[in-house]
């Protein structure tokens, strides 16, 4: 993701390869976060259980967030692309 943050490596991706490809990236940083924090939380659940809630919060809300989103914007394409036909 770092080498594509740049403009003539994120030339060859486009702008939609590159959209999917940090999108596909954070998350899969959330998960990997998530179960390493989780496999600690019976070491020492006071430190871990904050930031295991924190991250299961945040990715409900990105999912949440993009749900709401898919709502608004489905419809408006599909209404969009049959007054074209």
């Amino acid at each position: 993701m770092t080498i594509s943050s740049f403009s003539y490596p994120a030339s060859f991706l486009g702008n939609r390869g590159w959209k999917i490809l940090h999108t596909v990236g954070m998350y899969y940083l959330w998960l990997v976060f998530i179960v390493s924090f989780s496999k600690r939380l019976t070491e020492s659940i006071v430190i871990y259980l904050p930031f295991v809630s924190l991250l299961i919060v945040a990715i409900s809300l990105k999912a949440r967030r993009c749900t709401i989103a898919l709502r608004l914007i489905v419809p408006l394409l599909l209404t969009s692309s049959l007054k074209t036909n």
